[in-house]
C-alpha cells in the first residue's frame, strides 16, 4: 500500500500508476479523496487505456474518514518511517506488529 499527498498539485497520471508494475498480473484499486482534481479529462483518457487501475473516491461529506487518515498517519510516523524494509514480507511484518502493539493498549484519539 502507498499513500503520496499531492494537495495543492496537478496530477501527474504516471504517479497513480506507481503500484501497478509491483503486481503485473492483478487490478490495482486506488482510494481517493473526492478532489476535483482527481476527475480532471486528462486523467480520465489516461485510465481509459490502464483498465488494471480503478479509482474509489471517498464520500464528499465522510468526516469519518479523518479518523481513518489519523491512524494511518500514526502508523507512518511511529513504525514505517523510522524502519527500512527489504522486502514486502519485511513491511507486512512492521504493518502487523502495529497494528498488535495498538490493539493490545487501545487508547482514544484526543483531537486537537
Amino acid at each position: 500500500m502507498a499513500a503520496v499527498d499531492l494537495r495543492g498539485h496537478t496530477h501527474d497520471p504516471r504517479i497513480v500508476a506507481t503500484p501497478v508494475p509491483a503486481v503485473p498480473h492483478l487490478g490495482v484499486h486506488l482510494v481517493l479523496d473526492n478532489s476535483s482534481s482527481h476527475k480532471t479529462a486528462l486523467l480520465q483518457r489516461w485510465l481509459l487505456r490502464h483498465p488494471r487501475l480503478e479509482l474509489h473516491f471517498t464520500p464528499t461529506y465522510g468526516s469519518w474518514i479523518n479518523q481513518v487518515e489519523r491512524w494511518f498517519a500514526d502508523l507512518t510516523q511511529h513504525q514505517l518511517r523510522r524502519g527500512t524494509h527489504r522486502s514486502i514480507r519485511a513491511l507486512e511484518d512492521a504493518i502487523r506488529l502495529h497494528v498488535k502493539v495498538h490493539n493490545e493498549d487501545p487508547r482514544p484519539f484526543v483531537w486537537k
